[in-house]
């Protein structure tokens, strides 16, 4: 974990591929960030590391990930996507984790 100031993320969702290209992104209403007010949507840098709900990002910038967006949980629900793990939201390939 980095030492940066932890910034929480409500309401979020994935955006972007979560695929070998490690563009994935988070969206959602951030809370501590040192350039946005709180409660400000926003979007982050691409996925680097997950680690249960914290994620780190290419920026360097170290997210806690609180409840994510309810459409994003019904848009699973309807997908048929199963394997949603609210303790471990964010999966991340094993080539994602490789991004500098």
């Amino acid at each position: 974990m980095s030492n940066k100031k932890l910034i929480t993320l409500k309401k979020w969702s994935v955006i972007g591929d979560m695929g070998p290209a490690g563009l994935g992104r988070l969206a959602g209403e951030a809370y501590g960030h040192p350039r946005f007010v709180d409660g400000s949507p926003i979007a982050t840098s691409p996925i680097k590391d997950a680690q249960g709900r914290y994620i780190t990002t290419v920026s360097g910038s170290l997210y806690y990930l609180e409840d994510p967006c309810p459409e994003y949980l019904e848009w699973l629900e309807e997908t048929k996507y199963e394997n949603f793990d609210p303790e471990n939201p964010i999966r991340l390939r094993s080539a994602d984790k490789d991004l500098n």
